[in-house]
């Protein structure tokens, strides 16, 4: 049987398929993925302040 190595906060599994953060990415990236059931999403630091921005709304 799979386990899921990575869950959410809420404990949901992680989706196996991600979003990894890039220089001049635009916001609705973020949204749209998550739209699309993604809730993983990866970046190296907070300087990709496009990403955090698309994600503010949907983490409220």
């Amino acid at each position: 049987m799979f386990r899921h190595a990575l869950t959410t906060i809420a404990g949901e599994p992680a989706s196996r398929l991600g979003l990894a953060a890039y220089p001049d990415q635009q916001e609705a990236c973020a949204r749209t993925a998550f739209r699309g059931g993604v809730n993983y999403f990866f970046f190296y630091s907070i300087g990709q302040q496009s990403v955090i921005r698309g994600l503010r709304p949907l983490l409220r």
